[in-house]
């Protein structure tokens, strides 16, 4: 029961955080909470430090940056609309 009322607080957490700041903040804000668990974790001893998770863990931030396009892989890149976004933009 304790973990329904935590999975609905959090869920309802995350809807504000949404509507509020945008899913691209709710995304790095993600990030952050499973940085501060994981190092929770290796602090308490749950588990051992291992190299190739710190390599995922900077590749799947790394990947969600440049999806949400907070960071750029070279000044050349640009926004280019898709889909639908082209029909927002130019109304």
């Amino acid at each position: 029961m304790l973990l329904v009322i935590a999975v609905s607080v959090f869920n309802g957490c995350s809807a504000i955080v949404n509507r509020d700041r945008g899913a691209t903040f709710r995304c790095v804000l993600d990030c952050g909470r499973m940085l501060l668990i994981w190092m929770f974790c290796l602090c308490v001893r749950w588990e051992h430090f291992n190299w190739i998770e710190l390599v995922g863990f900077i590749g799947i931030v790394i990947g969600i940056l440049v999806y949400n396009r907070i960071w750029k892989k070279s000044d050349n890149d640009s926004y280019k609309p898709i889909g639908d976004e082209e029909k927002v933009i130019k109304n």
